[in-house]
């Protein structure tokens, strides 16, 4: 299956230790190039590549330093409950019973899967 914008899917921390829900902010179809040609948006490495907003039950970062961060490079950050991630490849280990089919394995860290049906 296709990813799609506006769809809730599961992200892997990048450091492997947990999972928390995202939806689907930009894809391959959806990604505006005007944006990525000034830099506004980073570009997508391939079809299976997303950009999401992830949310978290963890409390915005009270040391953040919004205008410090926006003169970066694109950098996670937790604020107020929800952070960007760009460029999320798809995982290509998936739980026996997702609507990928059984494919054995942990998730990889820092990558979205689909959900498991219920």
């Amino acid at each position: 299956m296709k990813p799609t914008i506006g769809r809730i899917v599961i992200y892997r921390s990048k450091t492997g230790d947990y999972d928390i829900p995202a939806i689907v902010t930009a894809t391959t179809e959806t990604l505006n190039p005007k944006g990525v040609e000034e830099g506004k948006i980073p570009d997508l490495s391939s079809n299976e590549h997303v950009h999401l907003t992830v949310f978290t039950p963890g409390t915005p970062d009270p040391m953040l330093n919004l205008q410090e961060e926006a003169s970066r490079e694109p950098r996670s950050q937790n604020v107020a409950g929800t952070y960007q991630e760009w460029n999320i490849r798809r995982n290509k280990a998936a739980p026996e019973n997702s609507v990928d089919g059984p494919v054995p394995g942990e998730p990889e860290p820092g990558t979205w899967r689909w959900p498991t049906k219920v």
